[in-house]
């Protein structure tokens, strides 16, 4: 029930409920604590009587053992005072005082003085001892129930009217300050979802908070304004890039037209073409820069929203607000997702500049496997997907770039693990001595598998599935082009088996020492 009430709400009744215990705990302790004073009145009252009774009684024993005209009426001013009695040596009941309308029996004395306070009731019995001799026992009993519930009643009726005051105030200012905190969450989500559905970046969110939530909101708006900059100007090369296609088929058109002409009309044509040709490149190495350009700089705010994401969530997640730390886990994955998509875009960038270099290094691939199985098993959890690794025997070792190899079978094990659903993904690792003496690395799935229309464009930049696929699984469609790319610069291959099995099966052929 409470998981449905809005963010400010769960706050206001959070903060609400901790002011209550707290008063409830200091009230309960102040009764506690009158209660024990009001006890410990009632006992030294009740000594304060036994003592001068005491007196009076061993005197008129002394005087008369049979303690003749002495009376214990005089206890009618003691209110505390329920039962009384004097006893001979021999415990013969000389004198007795019951209060008016009390329900009570004069017990046996007992030889040995004693005190026992118990259910608000002191009884008391004590020897009286001259020179040694007994002269008989004093019994007395306290009880005084209805000035203990007056007592503690009166404060109580206040104190029950102050937590409830209280309760009250500070119901009243948690709706105020809980808007501190779930405000700037609420607008940032607000705009998040806004971002997403209608692709409007001129969105920015207000800054009325500071802390950790305003460093998010200024992060999150930085982050906004780079991707509406950048986008700007990725509209502009692509218009330049338009240009350049149509002045390129103009060319070929006036090249058709002149192909018939004198020399002079090739040469002009050759000359144009190359022109034309000159400007295509210069496009596609602007295209290319701006492409890298623009995924350092988003990284930049990328990672600052994930950092300050993080915080907040420890925040959260210490201060025990689930509700909070759940919103921030949405917002940490996307901003994680989304680091992920400019990371291939840096990527295609490099390898399209040439500048993709491989560090080479000996190791045991059975490690690197158990890594990648542990790396990925959150994404075969979410479909709810079972994982299987299947390591031939005498793998020994192999000299690869395996940072880039591990980015590869992430990126197969990624895919299987997105288009199946309760399914298994296998992940075979052989060493092949067919002739040349290599590793095979075999990646299977139980999903949805691909068309022949998806098979002819598989490894094609920013290529993907049909429009109503690529909506439900989303991505790039920069994977598996990067992921080629870096298995031929090993000397290897990777390709997609026609199998007659449902999902989809990739190799990934590498020598023991990249070619």
């Amino acid at each position: 029930m409470l998981k449905r009430l809005p963010l400010r709400w769960r706050l206001t009744l959070l903060i609400t409920g901790v002011s209550a215990v707290t008063l409830g705990l200091s009230l309960a302790g102040y009764i506690t604590l009158e209660y024990l004073r009001f006890r410990q009145e009632l006992t030294i009252r009740t000594q304060a009587t036994e003592r001068f009774y005491a007196a009076s009684a061993t005197a008129a024993l002394q005087a008369d053992r049979q303690a003749a005209g002495f009376s214990l009426r005089a206890l009618e001013a003691e209110n505390m005072i329920a039962a009384a009695a004097l006893y001979s040596p021999n415990n013969k009941l000389l004198a007795k005082y019951l209060r008016s309308g009390a329900d009570e029996y004069i017990p046996l004395p007992r030889s040995q003085r004693l005190w026992d306070l118990v259910n608000d009731e002191l009884v008391t019995f004590r020897p009286l001892i001259v020179n040694g001799e007994l002269l008989g026992t004093l019994y007395l009993k306290a009880s005084s129930p209805e000035e203990a519930r007056e007592r503690l009643l009166v404060p109580l009726r206040g104190m029950a009217a102050l937590f409830l005051g209280s309760i009250l105030i500070a119901f009243f200012v948690s709706r105020v300050l809980q808007r501190s905190i779930s405000g700037p969450i609420i607008k940032l989500a607000d705009a998040a979802r806004h971002i997403a559905a209608d692709r409007d970046f001129t969105v920015r969110v207000n800054l009325e908070s500071s802390g950790e939530s305003a460093v998010l909101i200024q992060a999150f708006n930085g982050m906004i304004e780079t991707i509406q900059e950048r986008d700007a100007e990725l509209n502009v090369a692509y218009q330049k890039a338009e240009q350049a296609r149509e002045k390129l088929a103009v060319t070929n058109a006036m090249l058709a037209e002149t192909n018939r002409t004198l020399e002079e009309k090739v040469l002009e044509r050759t000359a144009k073409l190359e022109e034309a040709m000159t400007a295509a490149k210069e496009a596609n190495k602007a295209k290319s820069a701006f492409l890298a350009k623009m995924s350092h700089e988003l990284r930049t705010p990328m990672n600052a929203i994930i950092g300050y994401s993080e915080i907040l969530l420890e925040d959260a997640e210490d201060g025990g607000d689930t509700a909070t730390a759940e919103d921030l886990k949405k917002i940490l994955s996307a901003a994680r997702h989304l680091l992920g998509l400019i990371n291939d875009v840096l990527d295609l960038s490099k390898i399209e500049a040439g500048r993709m270099d491989l560090y080479v290094e000996k190791f045991d691939p059975a490690v690197m496997i158990g890594e990648v199985a542990t790396t990925i098993q959150p994404l075969i959890d979410k479909n709810h997907n079972r994982l299987v690794i299947d390591c031939g025997d005498n793998l020994g070792h192999i000299s690869a770039d395996l940072t880039k190899l591990r980015q590869v079978l992430f990126n197969l094990l990624s895919n299987a693990s997105k288009f199946t659903t309760q399914g298994t993904i296998t992940l075979a690792v052989r060493r092949l001595t067919d002739g040349a003496d290599r590793f095979e690395f075999k990646v299977t799935d139980t999903g949805i598998g691909m068309t022949p229309e998806q098979l002819g464009k598989l490894f094609e930049a920013f290529a993907q599935a049909e429009a109503s696929t690529a909506a439900k699984y989303g991505g790039t469609g920069l994977g598996l082009a990067i992921s080629r790319t870096i298995v031929e610069r090993h000397g290897g291959r990777l390709d997609l088996l026609d199998e007659d099995r449902p999902g989809a099966a990739f190799t990934l052929r590498l020598p023991l020492i990249p070619g």
